[in-house]
């Protein structure tokens, strides 16, 4: 709940990466299917996409509720995110 998601190494059960910067506690986090990215999503009406290093690469706007889910399509191009505002949006990712 402090905003914050963690990225464990499963066999040595360590936490690697710790991404900051959600206002909020967050709600789910999905590789992308390369494994290149990161997004989260947060009860602080954003999403976030992060680098293979943990730098927040964007954070996504326009939710009026809290974000219960993100996902990739699986091409990696665009970003789905689900609210509490009853709406789903796509988000077309560049690069």
């Amino acid at each position: 709940f402090d905003g914050k998601a963690k990225v464990w190494h499963l066999q040595s059960r360590t936490c690697i990466r710790t991404l900051t910067g959600h206002q909020g506690p967050v709600s789910s986090a999905r590789y992308d299917p390369r494994g290149l990215f990161i997004a989260t999503s947060s009860y602080d009406r954003t999403a976030k996409l992060w680098d293979a290093e943990g730098r927040c690469g964007c954070t996504l706007r326009g939710h009026g509720d809290q974000l219960h889910s993100v996902a990739f399509c699986p091409s990696g191009q665009r970003l789905l995110t689900a609210s509490a505002d009853k709406t789903a949006r796509i988000w077309r990712l560049s690069g």
